[in-house]
């Protein structure tokens, strides 16, 4: 089974590796982007300059990108693209899960190679950069003014709301998290108001244009 899953992740990526660039109309940013099974990803964090937006200004946002409330990261991606859902991260992270439970369920960690997603550069413990997202330590923000775990973590927001008896709680979404010394993707939830995380967009590949090999 592991063999069969390393064999095919080497031919999906193989299918991926050509990076295309994406120009905001907006600000005339210029953007990287990847395709992986049925989406394109971006392997830039967002920089448009939301109000209210934050960035380290020991780090500029030319490198690690803004950081947004949720509100804002839900409006931050430009036309034709979107915040992917915590089902586009779940989708990533089946690249290195062996089954499609948590491998750590009571931690709320998924996979046990995330270094696929880090990028080679910037982090203690560097990664592989396999899916070409180039993903950096870009840390966080809170709304009374610090900035966290630059150089040692990164938050991301996703577009899924928390739901409570199948009901969307104000004020609360589903992140996904990685740290420097973890194994797996982190999921949780976090306050949308007063927490300030990175923003990866997303765009749904038609079908006439989809590599036919999928996981």
């Amino acid at each position: 089974m592991k063999l069969f899953l390393l064999l095919l992740m080497i031919i999906v990526l193989g299918a991926c590796n050509t990076t295309n660039v994406f120009v905001d109309e907006r600000d005339g940013q210029r953007y990287k982007y990847v395709a992986i099974k049925e989406r394109y990803w971006m392997t830039e964090n967002m920089r448009y300059n939301i109000e209210g937006s934050r960035y380290n200004t020991n780090n500029p946002d030319t490198i690690y990108g803004r950081l947004y409330t949720w509100d804002q990261a839900m409006i931050a991606c430009p036309k034709g693209w979107k915040l992917p859902s915590t089902y586009a991260w779940m989708s990533l992270e089946d690249f290195f899960i062996e089954k499609t439970k948590d491998i750590i369920e009571m931690k709320k960690y998924r996979g046990n190679n995330v270094k696929i997603l880090k990028s080679r550069k910037d982090w203690a413990t560097p990664g592989t950069d396999s899916l070409k997202l180039n993903i950096l330590p870009a840390g966080i923000a809170t709304g009374y003014g610090g900035f966290n775990q630059l150089g040692t973590g990164t938050f991301f927001w996703t577009s899924s709301p928390h739901l409570v008896n199948g009901q969307s709680l104000d004020g609360f979404a589903k992140f996904r998290y990685i740290h420097n010394d973890s194994l797996g993707v982190y999921y949780d939830v976090h306050g949308t108001d007063n927490h300030y995380m990175s923003c990866r967009c997303v765009q749904i590949i038609p079908k006439d244009k989809r590599n036919k090999t999928k996981k």
